[in-house]
């Protein structure tokens, strides 16, 4: 059974501004050369341009991670098979239920997830049905949540008894 933890991250978060300048400057020098036959003029440019950017980053630095795992060592998981009846009270269905008992309680706080899989004595080898993360606020409703039915068990060509199944 996958437990899911309560983390916190503790974040340090800041600003920082980048500024550019650059300037413009337009110079235009003109000469001006005269022979006794010619006159030549010479006209030079040069541009340098100014601009002011600014880049705002921001940044993130985590600081602490703080887990508040819990105790999950006096959770025992037992197997209960029950059997569902037909609207005409005809035909039943068997159905398993993964029962959570703890030495001390139930964290209702957490979200359990049910895997069941076929077994071979103590050895798991085929995977079977995955129930998803579900809360336990009583007994009654993580029973019908996280529940094997023999639909499921059909659904995987096991349609005779004598197999061995697990939850974790």
């Amino acid at each position: 059974m996958m437990q899911q933890y309560n983390v916190q991250l503790v974040l340090l978060m800041f600003e920082i501004k980048h500024l550019a300048t650059t300037t413009t400057t337009t110079t235009t020098t003109i000469t001006t050369t005269t022979t006794t036959t010619t006159t030549t003029t010479t006209i030079t440019t040069t541009t340098t341009t100014t601009t002011t950017t600014t880049r705002n980053e921001i940044h993130v630095i985590v600081l602490d991670i703080i887990h508040d795992a819990p105790n999950v060592s006096t959770l025992n998981a037992t197997i209960d098979v029950g059997v569902a009846m037909d609207e005409l009270n005809i035909y039943g269905q068997n159905e398993y239920f993964c029962d959570l008992t703890s030495s001390t309680h139930i964290n209702t706080s957490l979200l359990y997830e049910v895997e069941w899989a076929q077994t071979s004595k103590l050895t798991r080898y085929r995977f079977l049905h995955r129930s998803g993360f579900v809360p336990y606020t009583s007994n009654a409703d993580f029973r019908s949540l996280t529940k094997l039915t023999e639909s499921q068990l059909i659904a995987k060509n096991i349609t005779q008894l004598g197999f061995t199944v697990t939850c974790v």
